[in-house]
């Protein structure tokens, strides 16, 4: 047995036909009862034609209960059509997940699944639209036609009356489509910021940037909510509009065709039937402000968000690295930050080349607290933090925060089997997690647990010790691959032994990735191109060699 014949939108020939054939007789009994009108009142109701009117009203009346029929029917194939094609779509996006390997190697939660699916098909209601367009438009232009068969010049009212709404409705689509996109990028930059940065809370909290951090949530809550208004208000404006032009339809109409009466240009039935017409002619513009929406240029829109569904998975399956610095980055910060007493906290006037070791000491923590911070843009300063080329801003910031590896003064973990924390996820991380396991030493530690690489990580915080958990937190950060590495005091927690072993893992990424060493102690400071030291709110350098360079926030 033959499939049924579908379209390359998978929607089946005989579905497509059935909803184009109930649009066009809709409009076709749309068009026959003013006609019946104009008969009643211009011969049938003169002649005094009883029998004959009881006859017509009769049949307007199995008319309209027809037209009532051929609607609920269109509705109900709409209806069955939607759900079928949603139905295959979510099934196919099912079916590309569990096809990939290893897809349950991070938890995924309920709300992701869900909003990822209810994204699976966002040309749906476009190509409905289509379809229905395709008998409804036309007959626009048919009402208007016999308009001007029975009411002559007066057809210019309506005519007129129907593009401006059009052109109304138009723009109103336009400013429509624009406070969608921008709803929904707003929405994709706040689940990304939340995705990112608040899965790993507690290294928020060793950072202490809980503050910029909440405020920034707050600013992108506050923006999304601003853009979910303006799209609400569109899509209430639209109604409102249309009420009003078709007040102004049947009023106009009405004036004109009442003095075209008395004038002797119109008769009664004239006027009724031009009336009926030019109501039923502004329906199908409103189609107009859909199409503006949902058509045409917006289909790039449509897959836009159907990406993010995909990728999402294509997150779990370790397919959406992308990567912003494909080589070590020349890091350039010429700025200065200020408390809230707006005093100066650090003055920065910093160039690090591409592939270089730097140090950095200070005698308190709070001058390398905030260099890191304004580095990472969680920070506000005066002047410019920059990347080779790619200037630090508010809208990259997530991003390239993303590609730089902090590893903090204690270990802050997500909770999940172990492997899966070092190699967050990501299968082709494996061979990196276990060489640098071997490198550190974790991989002698971990083999005596007694679940090995499925030990759970951050269920109990006194169940492992402390230095095994912050060569977790190395391992992890390592295994990114990052092309610029901060490294915060990250050996306190360690012996003697596995800082050696850091140590030298670090003189293997010389060159390969800039680093940034906050520390005192020497055998960190030792393995460094240049170190620096933070006094008096200024970057020094302690090279004996040289004379100690100042800046101040003069020359910025």
């Amino acid at each position: 047995m033959r499939p049924p014949r579908e379209t390359k939108n998978g929607i089946r020939f005989s579905e497509a036909c059935a909803i184009v054939t109930s649009a066009a007789m809709i409009n076709f009994l749309s068009l026959a009862v003013p006609l019946a009108i104009l008969m009643i009142y211009d011969r049938i109701i003169p002649n005094k034609s009883l029998p004959t009117l009881a006859v017509l009203i009769a049949g307007i009346a199995v008319v309209i209960g027809i037209d009532l029929v051929l609607r609920l029917t269109r509705l109900s194939l709409e209806s069955r059509l939607t759900a079928r094609l949603d139905h295959l779509a979510r099934t196919r996006h099912v079916e590309a997940l569990l096809s990939r390997k290893n897809p349950s190697r991070i938890s995924m939660s309920l709300d992701d699944l869900l909003r990822s699916l209810s994204q699976s098909s966002p040309g749906l209601a476009r190509k409905m639209l289509f379809i229905k367009n395709v008998a409804d438009i036309p007959f626009a232009f048919a009402f208007l036609g016999m308009i001007g068969l029975i009411a002559g010049k007066l057809v210019l009212l309506p005519i007129g009356i129907c593009l401006v709404f059009g052109i109304w409705a138009i723009l109103l689509g336009m400013s429509h489509r624009k406070a969608i996109r921008t709803l929904r990028t707003s929405s994709a930059q706040k689940r990304d910021f939340v995705d990112r940065v608040f899965d790993s809370l507690a290294q928020i909290k060793i950072l202490a940037v809980e503050i910029p951090l909440l405020n920034r949530l707050s600013r992108l809550y506050e923006r999304q909510a601003f853009w979910f208004r303006n799209q609400k208000q569109y899509s209430m404006t639209i109604g409102n509009v249309y009420g009003l032009f078709s007040q102004i339809m049947i009023g106009g109409v009405v004036v004109a065709g009442s003095c075209a009466v008395l004038d002797g240009d119109l008769s009664h039935g004239g006027l009724a039937a031009f009336t009926l017409l030019a109501g039923r002619a502004l329906e199908p513009m409103r189609s107009v402000y859909e199409l503006a929406i949902g058509g045409g240029r917006n289909d790039r829109d449509a897959k836009s968000s159907a990406r993010l569904g995909t990728d999402s998975f294509e997150t779990l399956s370790g397919k959406a690295d992308k990567r912003l610095f494909k080589q070590a980055p020349l890091i350039r910060a010429q700025c200065w930050t200020r408390d809230e007493r707006d005093k100066t906290v650090l003055d920065i006037d910093l160039t690090i080349k591409s592939g270089e070791t730097i140090a950095i000491t200070s005698k308190s923590s709070q001058g390398k607290t905030a260099l890191v911070h304004t580095l990472l843009g969680l920070r506000s300063y005066t002047g410019s933090v920059s990347f080779d080329k790619i200037v630090l801003g508010a809208t990259n910031a997530d991003e390239i925060r993303d590609q730089i590896t902090v590893i903090g003064r204690a270990p802050q973990l997500p909770r999940g089997p172990m492997m899966d924390v070092l190699s967050c996820g990501m299968e082709d991380r494996y061979a990196d997690v276990r060489y640098l396991c071997h490198l550190i030493g974790l991989d002698i530690l971990v083999k005596r647990l007694p679940e090995g690489y499925s030990t759970l990580v951050g269920d109990d915080p006194t169940k492992l010790p402390e230095g095994l958990l912050q060569q977790v937190a190395i391992v992890r950060g390592l295994a990114a691959n990052n092309k610029v590495i901060i490294v915060d005091d990250a050996t306190l927690p360690l012996d003697a032994r596995t800082e050696l072993r850091f140590t030298q893992i670090l003189k293997m990424l010389k060159k390969r990735a800039t680093i940034i060493i906050l520390s005192d102690r020497p055998s960190l400071t030792g393995i460094s191109d240049r170190v620096l030291v933070v006094e008096n709110t200024k970057i020094i350098s302690r090279d004996q060699n040289e004379e100690p360079k100042k800046h101040s926030s003069e020359d910025v």
